[in-house]
């Protein structure tokens, strides 16, 4: 099977939509995003501009602008989707054209290298056994003058990556795989975004270690694919689809074609479309309504717990100094009484006190981590007490301890007041 970067970047953002489109296969809904439809737009005038030069025909700036506008009447449907409400429809088209303005400012008149094709497909194996297969379109492949191969990639996205992002972009990488099969001398291949918006070039290259090291990422993640494929196969029940490939909420939904079939969104979108007085008697509504006014009234209680909880603690302080005051273990109350209880307790370190990155050191020196991996207060006095480590290691430990008292006030029914 093949597998494309796109495909596989579908099952890493949302398994729940790879289940729809690849397995299930779905077809996608009339539904898309402006951004994606100006990108559409830009990459076909690019295309044309180095298509054209193949044949050694170089179009100006205004034929391409023109050309542009011509696609954008032509394909536009009021079926397109302009989430961010603030923007209009020609907000979009005038950015798209400053893209191509100044693409066109940056490289004419496209002297410095030849084309060798545009929106060139590409299917080419990943490992020497041919059993992973990795497929995709290449925006443009370019060679130069000292046969370096250039692959380039067109983006129209509102982010800039960094210069990190683009050394592990796995997309241009799986290209260079595949230029690299279809033409075994391209020894030097670079690897070029063209950030549009930004009138941004970045350049990268892969080493033979690093090709080495996606193949072996890629061939991973398709077995995961794969596997969990052949797992909802067996799902004789169709029960598990949920659980095999979930459904991952990002901020790529707002743009996705299948909220009415994603676990996440469907019930919305059913609902947004009853009526007020049926909306409100919907079921699932109903107990969301219900679970959020009992939500509410936790709050208030646990609000209310935590004030008592503060003035708690300060009796039971006012309690202890007045039994220590009094000589007393035992304060009397009308149906309870109060028992006192003095003891000296080991505390440690907390974890952003001073002294903890050491103890830890320490603790982690003698391979006794994992006996403490929380390292809090009554694991380690229970090491202490127990006396279970080595007593060099322990010595050393009680250095970092210290002594606090501790006093412990409990309430207790009374037998006249029980009876």
């Amino acid at each position: 099977m093949l597998y494309s970067n796109s495909k596989l970047s579908t099952y890493e953002n949302c398994p729940w939509r790879y289940k729809l489109v690849y397995i299930d296969k779905i077809e996608k809904p009339e539904k898309q995003g402006i951004e994606a439809f100006m990108g559409s737009m830009v990459h076909d005038v690019l295309e044309k501009c180095h298509k054209d030069l193949i044949v050694a025909h170089r179009n100006t700036v205004d034929d391409l602008i023109r050309f542009y506008n011509i696609q954008w009447d032509k394909e536009w449907t009021d079926e397109i989707q302009i989430v961010r409400k603030q923007y209009k429809k020609e907000d979009y088209k005038n950015s798209g054209e400053k893209c191509i303005r100044d693409y066109f400012t940056r490289y004419a008149p496209f002297d410095k290298t030849r084309t060798i094709a545009t929106e060139m497909m590409v299917n080419f194996p990943i490992d020497e056994e041919k059993k992973y297969l990795g497929t995709g379109f290449i925006d443009r492949l370019d060679i130069s003058r000292d046969n370096t191969y250039e692959i380039h990639d067109y983006k129209t996205s509102r982010n800039l990556p960094t210069q990190e992002k683009a050394d592990s972009d796995r997309q241009l990488g799986l290209y260079h795989i595949a230029v690299q099969t279809k033409w075994p001398d391209a020894r030097d291949i670079k690897l070029i975004w063209h950030y549009l918006i930004f009138d941004k070039e970045l350049l990268s290259s892969r080493t033979s270690g690093q090709v080495k090291q996606l193949k072996t990422e890629v061939m991973s993640l398709i077995d995961e694919i794969e596997e969990k494929t052949k797992e909802l196969e067996e799902d004789s029940k169709g029960t598990a689809a949920q659980k095999i490939f979930p459904a991952n909420e990002t901020t790529l939904c707002d743009w996705c074609e299948f909220q009415g079939q994603c676990p996440k969104f469907r019930h919305s979108i059913i609902v947004e479309a009853l009526p007020e007085n049926e909306y409100l008697k919907e079921p699932g509504v109903k107990l969301v309504n219900k679970l959020a006014d009992l939500s509410v009234k936790k709050g208030e209680i646990e609000a209310q717990v935590e004030e008592i909880e503060e003035e708690m603690g300060k009796i039971k302080e006012a309690i202890a100094a007045y039994a220590d005051k009094n000589k007393l273990d035992t304060i009397e109350g009308k149906n309870c009484s109060a028992s006192i209880n003095r003891k000296n307790i080991l505390k440690f370190p907390g974890k952003n006190e001073d002294g903890r990155q050491e103890l830890e050191s320490i603790i982690k020196k003698e391979d006794k981590w994992q006996e403490v991996s929380t390292l809090d207060n009554h694991a380690l006095s229970r090491v202490v007490s127990s006396k279970s480590w080595p007593a060099k290691l322990l010595d050393k430990i009680l250095s970092f301890g210290r002594k606090e008292s501790k006093v412990e006030v409990r309430l207790k029914q009374m037998k006249d007041s029980e009876e």
